[in-house]
């Protein structure tokens, strides 16, 4: 029903987020972006996260060239050492025990992102 008059700037990027391979991989074949969740853990975007990008690109024919990453990080700083340390530890004890232990191996029970002991 809605039918936009041609753009001069092009048609907009569009991005998604995401966190499961199924999804990423996703964003990666069709998407001109992908945004991670602020969670992450870098071993995480190593092993899974940027894997998953590069099959989706491969899928559609494209390499990561020219595709945009999003992550929102999360900065706990203080006024000196001792503060910052402080406010590390009270942080890390407010996240999910998934982003403090990020997961060691996938079993046909769990889901991507979850921890398996």
């Amino acid at each position: 029903m809605f039918s936009p008059e041609p753009n001069q700037y092009g048609s907009p990027a569009v991005y998604l987020a995401g966190v499961g391979e199924l999804m990423t991989e996703t964003a990666g074949e069709v998407c001109d972006g992908f945004i991670a969740h602020g969670f992450t853990t870098e071993r995480y975007m190593r092993e899974v996260t940027l894997p998953a990008l590069q099959r989706g690109r491969a899928k559609a024919g494209k390499t990561m060239e020219g595709f945009d990453f999003s992550y929102p990080a999360f900065i706990v700083t203080g006024a000196n050492a001792a503060d910052t340390a402080k406010a590390k530890a009270a942080t890390k004890k407010t996240l999910p025990s998934t982003v403090r232990r990020p997961p060691t191996r996938r079993c046909s029970t769990c889901t991507v992102g979850a921890t398996c002991t």
